[in-house]
């Protein structure tokens, strides 16, 4: 018998430990978010002195992305501003004690306004809906 036929025969052999196995799994994706985004969302999207910034969602055009737009601060999305809210997110660079770190990011990552990155962390949102990611790694794509 192939280990994939054993394993699916005694999936449901023992419930309880099934649910356990599934509620511990399920448990384990909730608290591990990876996010990409690029770097804006306003005029100054980073947390001066802080490894902080805002990030927006991919499926939004910043204004530089349209053709024929001029503006200065593309990064601002001001061409989407009804959608920006709800594609914004923070993001808080922390260490091992789950600190903000201390240090710019944009020295910390060698980051710059629309850049994409990504983000591996645990999210959680405020009473009004924003939504931050208390980042563990950060990888801004060149």
């Amino acid at each position: 018998m192939l280990p994939w036929e054993y394993a699916i025969r005694n999936l449901f052999r023992r419930p309880l430990r099934t649910t356990l196995t599934f509620l511990g799994l399920s448990i384990v994706v909730l608290l591990v978010l990876i996010v990409v985004g690029r770097i804006g969302g306003s005029a100054n999207p980073w947390v001066e002195g802080r490894a902080a910034f805002s990030i927006v969602d991919l499926s939004l055009k910043a204004c530089s992305d349209r053709e024929g737009d001029e503006c200065a601060m593309p990064w601002d999305y001001c061409c989407e501003t009804d959608l920006l809210p709800k594609a914004t997110v923070l993001v808080k660079v922390v260490d091992d004690s789950g600190n903000l770190v201390a240090t710019d990011a944009r020295e910390l990552l060698q980051a710059k306004e629309l850049q994409t990155v990504v983000v591996e962390g645990k999210a959680k949102r405020d009473e009004a809906g924003n939504l931050t990611v208390l980042a563990g790694g950060v990888y801004a794509k060149p």
